[in-house]
């Protein structure tokens, strides 16, 4: 049973980052996996809303982080592992948090990666996008935010978290596994 790894809770929730073909099309939090564990990454939650009647598919993706996490992080290389595809029209209006699987885990050490939720797709002009849930009042996690805009140009700011859930399981390095129930 896949357990919680990382999280900023959707309570937090105070401003929405665009997303779509002309305006941004990622939003992510660089984050730190302590140390003493492994990991196979299963699924990630994203605080969602759609407007208007989006087309295209929607993604979780993970990265390695350049920079530092909980100031200025924000991924580098090849994507590490893209979740299945959601279909944006599926996603209803109003916040809520939307799952997203890797059909294949990803397996990883301790250490510092970027999560985010991405969409290029939908008519923003049209008013046809999606809208990813921040906290830009009193951010408290220990990673940062960041985004991508429509050229995939990566911005980070550690006065902002986005809000996200990821799962998957996790491993003491002496091989005991580690419930804990969500």
């Amino acid at each position: 049973m896949a357990v919680l790894i990382d999280s900023y809770s959707e309570t937090n929730y105070s401003a929405t980052i665009d997303l779509g073909d002309i305006s941004n099309h990622a939003v992510g939090q660089a984050i730190a996996l302590p140390f003493g564990f492994k990991y196979s990454l299963t699924s990630a939650k994203f605080y969602l809303e759609r407007n208007g009647l989006c087309t295209g598919n929607c993604y979780a993706k993970i990265y390695a982080v350049t920079g530092t996490v909980g100031t200025d992080g924000k991924p580098t290389g090849a994507v590490l592992a893209t979740s299945d595809a959601v279909d944006s029209s599926g996603i209803a209006t109003g916040f809520h948090l939307v799952e997203f699987t890797f059909s294949t885990p990803l397996a990883v050490s301790a250490g510092n990666y970027c999560i985010e939720f991405y969409f290029s797709g939908g008519d923003y002009a049209g008013g046809k996008y999606l809208g990813g849930g921040t906290d830009d009042t009193t951010p408290t996690h220990a990673g940062n935010y960041y985004y991508r805009n429509a050229s995939e140009t990566a911005t980070s700011s550690s006065v902002t978290d986005t809000i996200f859930y990821l799962y998957g399981d996790k491993t003491a390095l002496g091989g005991s596994f580690l419930f804990n129930m969500v």
